[in-house]
């Protein structure tokens, strides 16, 4: 296994490719709780937004609606929610 910043770093890059599917299994891959602790807070939001963006590129919006409501768990800063 790769590590989170590299991780995330892969699945920008497959999302800017767009090919979400490989996206979401490297993010799949992350818990956010455990893995993103070398992120500021505020930097975790990147995660989150990658997230949001390869459901919303699969056109499945319901999935894009439960990252917002578990972004909202993590405490992530309400205006990225």
């Amino acid at each position: 296994m790769i590590g989170s910043r590299s991780s995330l770093i892969l699945s920008t890059g497959f999302r800017q490719l767009n090919r979400p599917g490989e996206a979401l299994a490297i993010l799949a891959d992350i818990d956010p709780s455990r893995d993103l602790g070398w992120l500021p807070l505020r930097g975790r939001a990147f995660y989150w937004r990658e997230l949001a963006a390869n459901h919303h590129l699969l056109r499945d919006y319901r999935a894009e609606r439960e990252v917002a409501v578990r972004m909202q768990r993590a405490n992530v800063a309400a205006l990225s929610t």
